[in-house]
C-alpha cells in the first residue's frame, strides 16, 4: 500500500509532514469494498479513507471532502492504476446511485458481502460465525426482478450518488425484461404530467 499526501497545488509532501485536512489531495491504493457502495483504503496516518466510484486495487488520487478523527471521505480525482477494475456497462453510472459497485468484479462483490455478513452475525452471536459464500446471478445485466424508483421534479429514476436528488433514468440495464417493460410504461404515463405531482416513490 502506498499513500502520498499532496498540497492543494498538487505538490507531494513527505509522510512525516502528513496532516489530513479538508481539501488536501491524497494518493492511496484502495483495498476492499465498503458497505454502502464505497471502496476503502488507508491514509498514511492509518485512518480509513472512503472513496466512491473506484475498485479494489485501484491506485487513485482523491480530494478529501470530510475528515474525522477515525476516517476520511474523498472525491475521486484521478485513477492512476486499475489492475482489477471491471468494465462498466451503464450510461447512467456517473449520476445514478443504483449500482455503486459496478466497477468492482462480481467475485469481489460477493466476497465483500460474505465478509460483511460474517462480521454482522459474529457481532450478534458474540462468537465467530462463518457463513457459506454468497451466490447470485452470473449475468451483470437483465437480472433484477424488483426495484424501488422515485418520481420527482418531472423525472423518474433513482437517487443520485450525492444524496436524495432523483436522477431521471430512461431505462435500467439491470432490470429483467418484464420489469424493464413495466418501468417504461409507467414512465411514459407520468412524463406528460411532469410538475403536477409531489415527489413520490413507486415499488
Amino acid at each position: 500500500m502506498v499513500s502520498i499526501l499532496f498540497t492543494s497545488e498538487g505538490r507531494p509532501i513527505s509522510d512525516s509532514a502528513v496532516k489530513l485536512v479538508r481539501g488536501a489531495v491524497i494518493e492511496v491504493v484502495l483495498e476492499r469494498p465498503a458497505f454502502g457502495g464505497d471502496v476503502l483504503g488507508y491514509a498514511p496516518d492509518g485512518r480509513v479513507v472512503f472513496v466512491r466510484g473506484a475498485a479494489p486495487g485501484d491506485r487513485v488520487r482523491v480530494r478529501l471532502e470530510r475528515v474525522k478523527k477515525r476516517f476520511a471521505r474523498g472525491t475521486l480525482i484521478e485513477v492512476l492504476d486499475a489492475p482489477r477494475r471491471a468494465e462498466t456497462f451503464c450510461p447512467h453510472l456517473a449520476r445514478c446511485g443504483g449500482c455503486p459497485w459496478q466497477r468492482i468484479p462480481v467475485e469481489s462483490q460477493r466476497e465483500a458481502l460474505t465478509a460483511h455478513l460474517a462480521r454482522t452475525l459474529s457481532q450478534a452471536a458474540g462468537t465467530p460465525v462463518v457463513p457459506a459464500p454468497l451466490h447470485g446471478p452470473e449475468a451483470t445485466m437483465g437480472w433484477r426482478s424488483t426495484t424501488r424508483v422515485h418520481w420527482a421534479n418531472g423525472g423518474m429514476g433513482f437517487y443520485g450518488p450525492a444524496g436524495r436528488v432523483v436522477s431521471d433514468i430512461d431505462a435500467c440495464p439491470v432490470f429483467e425484461p418484464a420489469v424493464a417493460a413495466l418501468y417504461t410504461e409507467v414512465r411514459s404515463r407520468l412524463l406528460p404530467h411532469a410538475g403536477a405531482h409531489r415527489p413520490r416513490r413507486y415499488y
